[in-house]
């Protein structure tokens, strides 16, 4: 299967929206993992995860930023 490549705007919505997702999800996250923690006295699945994610994108980002 062939896919066409993006154009300049479709990239650019897609990045957006990408980033509005990573959001989302970021303080869904945040919002689990203090009320996990709060409640139970105990970090949760939910913070690793929060945690795990964010280190994975912080090292993208320096990975992309020094191969461009």
């Amino acid at each position: 299967m062939f896919f066409r490549k993006m154009t300049e705007k479709e990239h650019a919505s897609n990045e957006k929206a990408a980033n509005l997702t990573f959001t989302f999800y970021l303080i869904a996250l945040i919002i689990h993992a203090v009320y996990s923690f709060i409640v139970n006295s105990i970090l949760g699945p939910s913070f690793y995860i929060l945690i795990t994610g964010l280190v994975i994108f912080y090292i993208s980002e320096v990975w992309y930023r020094k191969r461009n």
